[in-house]
């Protein structure tokens, strides 16, 4: 089950990955420049897998795509940043939240 949702955390990492470049596209052609957009993911499994250039023999599967994002950070176009699940704003659209976690949210 655990390769099972590194997988599918980590086509979710690709597919912000394709959604950062779009904008950063199309902020360009306005004429707004951009370095580099950082990416604000919560699981630190597919992060170490991104960052860390070794063959991870479970993860043959999804190579192709980890050589995809990995161009696009070593281009410096892209960048991940670890963020805490309670610090994640788009918990709050797809998770249940205590009475306290809602109140903080709202604040």
């Amino acid at each position: 089950m655990t390769l099972y949702i590194a997988q599918t955390k980590y086509i979710m990492l690709t597919e912000r990955v394709n959604n950062a470049l779009w904008l950063k596209g199309m902020i360009g052609e306005l004429d707004i420049m951009q370095d580099c957009v950082t990416i604000h993911f919560d699981n630190q499994s597919v992060i170490h897998l991104v960052y860390r250039q070794i063959y991870y023999k479970r993860a043959k599967h999804i190579i192709i795509i980890l050589y995809f994002v990995r161009d696009i950070i070593e281009a410096r176009e892209v960048r991940i940043k670890k963020i805490d699940s309670e610090e994640n704003s788009t918990h709050v659209f797809t998770k249940s939240l205590s009475k306290l976690r809602f109140k903080l949210w709202l604040k």
